[in-house]
Order: C-alpha cells, then structure tokens, then sequence
C-alpha cells in the first residue's frame, strides 16, 4: 500500500511566535519540496503569545494545517514529543502513513537543499537526518538530533508507543536499532538552531533536563561521566555541568522499559571499547565532519 504523502512535517510549539516566520521562509526555500507531495502540521501545545497567528499568517502558500492542544505538563513532561505525536496523529486519521515523518523544532533553519540531500541519500535508513552546523554544540555522527528527525513509515507505528518523555529522540533510535533498522546522518546536509538545544526554558534549566534524561534513558555510570566531562567545555561550563550533575541524581528511574534500557547501555559500552582500541580514529569518526 503505498503512502498519501512523500514527506509530514510536524513542528510542536510552544510560545514560538517570533521563530515561526523564519521556519516558514526556511522551507520555502527548500526547492526539493517542490518536487515532493508533503503536509507541514504546525501543532500549537498551550501557547500564551500568537503562535498559532503567527503560523496561518507566516504559512500562506505553503500545505499548512494548525492545530491547537492543551499543554500537557511543559518540556520536562514531553510535552513536545506528545505534541509531535498529536500532530502525526492528526494527519493518518483515515489515511496511509507518509513515506517520512519529521519532527521539525520551530527554531531549526535548514540549510540550502537539506531535503534533497538526505532524501537522496536516505534509502535503505529508518531514521535519517542532517549534521548541526555547530562544532561547539555537535553531536555525534550516529545520532540525529530530534530537532530535525525523520521516520520511515515501516518504524513510525513502533516509534508512537514509546513513552511521550524526556529522552523519547534517543530511545527511538535504540529502539530502532533493535528491530534491525538503521540510523542514517548525511553529513552535506546541515541545519542551524537559534538556541542551545534543551534550552527554550532557559540554559541551566535545558541542562538539568540534560541530566534527567541521562537517567531516564540508562547511561551507563562511566559513560555519563564522560558525557559530563564534555559539558564541561561548553557554555556555562562549570555551572552547566553541575546542573547536568543535579538532574541526573534527583532524576526517578523514568518511564522507559528495562529492556530497551539495557539495549541503550550495551550500545554505549559498545561505543568505550571502540574509543578504548583507537581514541583518534574514534573521535574522527564520531565527530568528524
């Protein structure tokens, strides 16, 4: 059976008002969304300012549909991931799922031919995406950050039952890898965010968030350790990472399966024998442009 669409795009709000005409114009300038059949659902969580406003007025022209949703307890709760999933929801009512469904955060500028890049590329993948172009802030080359993360429709159904919580844009792909699929990133195609990720609350607060999901997700200890090490080189470095520190050990054990978090630490003890054989090869590869 084949897809209604090519391509969803779902981007969650929350008082994004003033990033909504920016992502708007970031997609027009997509051209190969002018070859695709493609819905972009625009899904106000409990905004107080004129999100929803901003995105009817800013989204003229384009496949826009707004949706409203009562916000469902802030970040910390996944309320944004609840959102993404109330939009996707909203879209396969009665109908096939697309061929990709992406998560894209209002803050996101994608850069030139982004969409054509990692369509072209992403074949064979059951999540794929581009690279921040952020060397301070990038992430490792396996993972793809929620920001801009896409579904195939053979793994979205799967992806949907996780718990709807802070740590759902990393265990989707452990999730993901368990079930054989692959976790694509196209390196050429590259995006930029207006703000730290985690942080539309706040930076201390975006990384104490950090911490809890380290919790919730099953770092391993040694693994979190180094984890915290590196957010010891980022803004605000010493403060920042105490506050990683401070969410991880006032975090419960979250909602997430044991098993899915013990698939989790196997692939980060996987990931400390390969930096343990070869420290530079492995940095290359993981972080590597």
């Amino acid at each position: 059976m084949e897809a209604d669409l090519d391509l969803l795009i779902v981007t969650p709000c929350h008082n994004e008002a003033v990033n909504i005409p920016p992502l708007a114009n970031t997609l027009r300038q997509q051209e190969a969304l002018a070859e695709l059949l493609w819905r972009w659902i625009v899904v106000d969580d409990g905004s107080s300012d004129a999100t929803a406003d901003a995105a009817r007025r800013f989204g003229r022209g384009l496949p826009l549909t707004v949706i409203s949703r009562r916000n469902s307890g802030g970040l910390l709760g996944g309320s944004a991931f609840g959102a993404w999933a109330a939009g996707v929801q909203h879209a396969a009512d009665g109908k096939n799922l697309a061929a990709w469904t992406m998560k894209l955060d209002a803050d996101v500028r994608l850069g030139a031919g982004y969409f054509g890049r990692v369509l072209s590329s992403a074949e064979g993948a059951q999540i794929a995406g581009g690279r921040l172009d952020d060397l301070a802030n990038r992430e490792q080359n396996q993972h793809v950050q929620g920001a801009v993360k896409m579904y195939s429709s053979d793994v979205l159904q799967q992806v949907l039952d996780l718990p709807k919580a802070l740590g759902f844009d990393v265990m989707d792909e452990v999730l993901v890898r368990g079930l054989g699929g692959r976790v694509h990133v196209v390196a050429d195609a590259t995006y930029k965010v207006v703000r730290h990720t985690g942080a539309s609350e706040g930076l201390l607060r975006g990384r104490r968030r950090n911490g809890v999901m380290c919790r919730w997700t099953g770092y391993s200890t040694l693994y979190f350790i180094l984890h915290l090490l590196r957010y010891l080189t980022r803004r605000p470095f010493m403060v920042g990472a105490v506050a990683v520190l401070l969410g991880y050990v006032t975090a419960d054990l979250g909602p997430y399966p044991v098993e899915l978090k013990r698939r989790h630490v196997e692939e980060q003890t996987a990931k400390l024998r390969e930096l343990a054989r070869s420290p530079l090869r492995w940095l290359r590869a993981t972080y590597g442009s």
